[in-house]
């Protein structure tokens, strides 16, 4: 049986408070070298789910309290995603060169402080020295409190405070696929490479997710679909037995392996896209084996029933 301490320590709660604006556009401006905000926004959500896994496993801790604070300009699937994470998006005033996003945070952090007794442990993502004072108050009351953030917008004032056991860089919350463009390297010829998809390795969720896309365009009468539309209209609602990060992993398989595409595009696409705007669309691969296995079928389904 465990002893008093360890009971305590398998209980701890948490709050995660995330500045979603500093992550956002320390990705795109400095980690990804202004590349367009939808590649952005799946890396910083990525992120995130990454790091509430850490959280769970790692840590031990139960996350009672999601919130992240951004103007969302630009950015409008990101709340919809995050709430999908038990993460509340919370709108920040945002002028050039400022977002009134750390201030909400703090705010919200000393409410819960003062507030909520049951929370043992406080997570900040975002690495602005202007996080010394909330940092130091929650210290004062005995809670322990982490924060993350990439190294190179991290305050050494901060991460004095905190320590460096209580730091972890954004960067290692991040897979190295998702946000690097090398090539990998030919195998050797003793090595055993993947077999080439074919009709019958399909399973059955990707099968279920070529249809949708399918229907999907059809009923568009289009080649393409952005992928933030998809998600939102379609893709959540179909795959409700799967969360935020399994319906990614099936998107991101199927793109791997060939029978979708996911390209960068420039508004409009209808109607809410305004030039400058970019976004990533999805589109099938009507040659790839799986697909082809899929149309047949449908096709076969089709003639059947008339």
């Amino acid at each position: 049986m465990p002893s008093g301490d360890d009971y305590v320590e398998a209980q701890r709660n948490s709050a995660l408070l995330v500045d979603f604006d500093n992550i956002f556009f320390a990705l795109r401006d400095e980690i990804m070298e202004n590349r367009y905000e939808g590649e952005a926004v799946d890396l910083a959500l990525r992120l995130l789910s990454t790091l509430k896994q850490k959280l769970e496993s790692e840590f031990q801790s139960t996350l009672l309290i999601g919130r992240a604070y951004g103007s969302w300009d630009g950015i409008t699937d990101a709340p919809n995603s995050l709430a999908m994470m038990s993460i509340q998006p919370t709108y920040a005033i945002h002028k050039p060169g400022k977002s009134s996003a750390d201030l909400e945070l703090s705010l919200d952090a000393l409410e819960f402080l003062l507030s909520r007794d049951d929370i043992d442990q406080f997570c900040i993502v975002g690495g602005d020295r202007d996080y010394l004072p909330i940092v130091r108050r929650i210290q004062e009351r005995g809670k322990s409190v982490m924060i993350v953030s990439f190294e190179g917008t991290m305050s050494g004032d901060l991460k004095a405070v905190v320590g460096s056991s209580n730091f972890i860089p954004a960067e290692s919350l991040i897979e190295p696929k998702a946000h690097t463009e090398e090539v990998p390297a030919e195998p050797a010829s003793h090595e055993v490479t993947a077999p080439s998809p074919n009709a019958e390795s399909i399973d059955a969720e990707t099968e279920k997710c070529i249809r949708l896309i399918m229907g999907v365009l059809d009923d568009l009468e289009k080649d393409e679909i952005p992928l933030v539309a998809f998600f939102k209209e379609y893709m959540n609602e179909a795959f409700v037995e799967l969360n935020h990060e399994e319906r990614n992993e099936l998107i991101d398989l199927m793109k791997m392996r060939g029978a979708i595409a996911i390209e960068r595009r420039e508004g409009p696409f209808g109607s809410g896209m305004g030039s400058g705007i970019h976004y990533a669309a999805l589109s099938l691969n009507h040659d790839h084996p799986w697909v082809k296995k899929v149309a047949q079928e449908t096709n076969e389904e089709s003639s059947g029933t008339q």
